[in-house]
């Protein structure tokens, strides 16, 4: 079976991709955001009220780390 060079160079970045490190500055640049609750907007840390739809109901985003 052969296989398509497209295919390949995707399975090489999906390899790459796995075995990136993490850097603090990016995670806290993804994780320290307060969610809407009524849209699900992601807001700034500071927020009061969501930039969408102006409720007043936000939660801190979970920073539980994904497992790989």
């Amino acid at each position: 079976m052969q296989m398509h060079k497209s295919y390949i160079q995707y399975a090489c970045f999906e390899a790459e991709r796995a075995v990136m490190a993490r850097f603090p500055e990016a995670e806290a640049r993804n994780l320290v955001k307060k969610i809407c609750m009524n849209c699900n907007a992601r807001n700034a840390i500071r927020a009061t009220r969501c930039r969408k739809c102006k409720y007043t109901g936000l939660r801190i985003k979970t920073r539980e780390a994904k497992k790989a």
